[in-house]
């Protein structure tokens, strides 16, 4: 599809048309994915075999600079709430430096640049994303590489982040509660 833009399929450094995370939806019979670089949302109806491209699932940071993700495979933080309608997604968008552009570079990990790990989420039933902005852990740092996503039956979302400290890096489990949302 055009939507998601122009890929080399025969080059080691994209993902061409592969997405990274779906999701079976067994009440509609349909699977819901995310392509991981341009952040489109989409519908796949294998019995008609047919796609539809819901929306752009990415940051507003992103949607505002009109840029790519900022990880160059798409992310595995991507899941259906088993009891609703909400899509949850866990991906990266630049970091609003002074009104100026990201910096975009690519490292060892895939990164495209700095990043900020946002939540977002999609309703199937209105059909509307949220973007609950910047992850922030107690202590101010910044979660990054963020590569998995659970929702609890306590309402929470659970995810393994890469950690930042003055002495180290590690891999952790966060934990994070969204008010207002109804699970």
């Amino acid at each position: 599809k055009e939507y998601f833009g122009d890929y080399d399929a025969s080059s080691g450094r994209d993902m061409a048309y592969h997405w990274r995370q779906a999701e079976w939806n067994p009440e509609e019979c349909v699977i819901y994915g995310i392509h991981g670089n341009s952040s489109y949302l989409f519908r796949f109806e294998p019995l008609l075999e047919r796609i539809e491209v819901l929306d752009r699932l990415a940051p507003v940071s992103a949607q505002r600079r009109g840029v790519m993700g900022m990880f160059s495979h798409g992310y595995l933080g991507f899941t259906l709430h088993p009891k609703s309608s909400l899509l949850y997604y866990l991906t990266g968008g630049p970091i609003d430096a002074e009104g100026g552009p990201a910096t975009r570079r690519r490292n060892v990990l895939g990164a495209q640049g700095d990043e900020e790990v946002h939540l977002l989420t999609f309703d199937l039933a209105t059909r509307t994303g949220t973007d609950y902005g910047p992850i922030r852990l107690v202590d101010g740092s910044r979660p990054s590489y963020v590569q998995s996503i659970g929702v609890g039956k306590d309402g929470a979302v659970y995810a393994l982040a890469t950690i930042r400290d003055s002495v180290s890096e590690r891999t952790d489990l966060m934990q994070l509660r969204l008010g207002g949302v109804d699970e």
